[in-house]
């Protein structure tokens, strides 16, 4: 078969099913990876063993189910069908009522998705629109520099609204690219590695990224921010490292 059904699983408490609905897309929604968190700044997950219990979609293509949007891994992918209505995806926590404050959704190079909006299960008054925090692409909320062929060591990175580089910078989700990463790396190895971009976004000019290419190697690497909003950036400073 080219594409799948998944049937939503029968709705249980109060807040312990989610749903990430894709606003207004005309076409499939790739999604490499879904984080949801329960405080505003995404320093908290949601436990690990609910995520990957149960998940549903309004559809997908052959190979690409909801649960690899929920997996951990960089080489997998969710893929739904093309769908009248806008297409969603659904976390089902098993019986762990939770509040998810901060979701960042990881989609693909390039793809922009209009709006994501969050929902939660509220028994019988259905599902009902939640305000959590949604780091995705949208118009204007991601940016990236790009670097050269080979290794590159970036320290520091931030991102302005103003010409000039003053006044207060601001920041948002860390973004890199990863199709240089170590096969096999999960998204919780890269988070412990020189590889997380939060490194060279985290104010302190003792520590910093490395990109996974190795010297010499003929790949072409970025590193991002992802402000959860439009926004208009005006000036970058970047201190590099040796590489």
């Amino acid at each position: 078969p080219v594409a799948g059904a998944e049937v939503r699983p029968a709705a249980a408490e109060y807040n312990t099913q989610w749903r990430l609905v894709a606003i207004g897309m005309a076409d499939s929604w790739e999604v490499e990876e879904v984080e949801l968190f329960a405080d505003d700044a995404c320093t908290r997950p949601v436990p690990r063993e609910g995520l990957n219990s149960t998940s549903s979609s309004s559809g997908y293509l052959h190979g690409f189910p909801s649960t690899q949007a929920f997996d951990g891994r960089w080489d997998t992918r969710f893929r739904s069908t093309t769908v009248r209505d806008s297409p969603w995806l659904v976390i089902d926590l098993l019986g762990w009522p939770t509040t998810v404050r901060c979701a960042r959704v990881w989609h693909p190079v390039g793809a922009i998705v209009p709006a994501i909006r969050v929902e939660a299960w509220s028994g019988s008054d259905g599902w009902q629109p939640r305000e959590t925090l949604v780091y995705a692409a949208g118009s204007n909320s991601a940016w990236r520099v790009r670097g050269g062929a080979g290794a590159w060591d970036v320290v520091e990175v931030r991102w302005y609204t103003t010409p000039d580089c003053s006044g207060q910078w601001t920041n948002g989700a860390a973004l890199a690219s990863r199709e240089f990463l170590p096969v096999g790396m999960n998204v919780e190895q890269v988070k412990a590695s020189l590889f997380n971009p939060v490194r060279a976004m985290d104010n302190e000019l003792t520590t910093g990224w490395s990109s996974a290419c190795e010297d010499g190697g003929n790949c072409t690497h970025f590193l991002g921010v992802n402000f959860g909003r439009g926004v208009t950036v005006e000036c970058v400073r970047l201190w590099q490292g040796e590489r």
